[in-house]
């Protein structure tokens, strides 16, 4: 059995420690996540993905590609959550 993730897992986690470190305000609180299954889906403009985590003032959204994700901080203000199609 394999008892380690897969590339793309670590291709994610890389992605999101990145984002974490580049997050907009420090200072901003603590950063918490969203319990497993229950990231919202999320609209910013016209980019769709899921809100994984956030602070006090913003929310980080992981934005699905061709290849793997991105993640990136957005204003609260700027996050809109949306319905599951089929919902």
């Amino acid at each position: 059995m394999n008892k380690h993730g897969s590339p793309e897992d670590l291709n994610r986690m890389m992605a999101r420690m990145e984002a974490d470190l580049a997050r907009p305000d420090p200072q901003d609180g603590a950063i918490i996540d969203f319990p497993r299954g229950e990231a919202p889906l999320v609209q910013v403009g016209d980019i769709r993905g899921t809100a994984v985590a956030y602070t006090r003032h913003y929310g980080l959204v992981e934005i699905p590609e061709r290849v793997g994700s991105r993640f990136e901080w957005f204003l609260g203000s700027q996050i809109k959550r949306i319905q599951k199609e089929g919902a």
